[in-house]
């Protein structure tokens, strides 16, 4: 059983549109790794890439943070925290443009192969598949609730958009799996 994620510190940060909001955060190797659920997954960035800013000069805004989509399953979330981990310490460029483009040619980027590895590394080959397979059958219900609202003609273009990503992001997650 993994170790419950203790989110033992706060910093305030003000949104590109100058709204403001206190995330719970904690660090790990130097790394913060800030709570945050907005987006429905996680990832890596820095809070000048974002636009943000930080209320106090707690961290430096160049510096590559965590945002954790944490839930309530302790695996769920530390397979996260090292995938994430494995794209700051290989050095990863914080953007994923084009990073489901190879997709429709059974391509994976390498940098996401890289960073599974350092799941692998931290929590076993059985763990990383469970996770790996947690993060397909979300993608998998995703899916489903924009197929049915399309079906009743209440998906716009821009939903449309958000369905053709989900479907590549469930084939980039389940072609992960077979490259373990």
């Amino acid at each position: 059983m993994e170790a419950e994620i203790v989110f033992n510190k706060r910093m305030n940060i003000v949104f590109a549109n100058g709204r403001e909001q206190t995330l719970d955060y904690f660090l790990s190797n130097d790394i913060p790794i800030l709570k945050y659920n907005s987006r429905g997954y996680s990832f890596c960035s820095s809070f000048r890439e974002l636009g943000w800013t930080i209320e106090k000069e707690i961290i430096s805004e160049d510096k590559k943070v965590i945002f954790l989509y944490y839930t309530q399953n302790n695996l769920y979330n530390w397979c996260s925290v090292y995938h994430e981990l494995g794209h700051i310490t290989n050095n990863h460029p914080l953007s994923s443009d084009g990073r489901l483009d190879g997709i429709r040619e059974g391509i994976v980027s390498v940098y996401e192969l890289e960073a599974d590895k350092n799941v692998l590394k931290n929590m076993g080959r059985a763990k990383t598949e469970v996770w790996l397979n947690h993060l397909a059958s979300k993608l998998s219900k995703e899916i489903e609730l924009r197929e049915d609202a399309k079906t009743e003609g209440r998906l716009n273009s821009q939903g449309e958009k958000i369905l053709e990503r989900f479907y590549l992001s469930k084939e980039e997650v389940l072609l992960r799996i077979k490259y373990l």
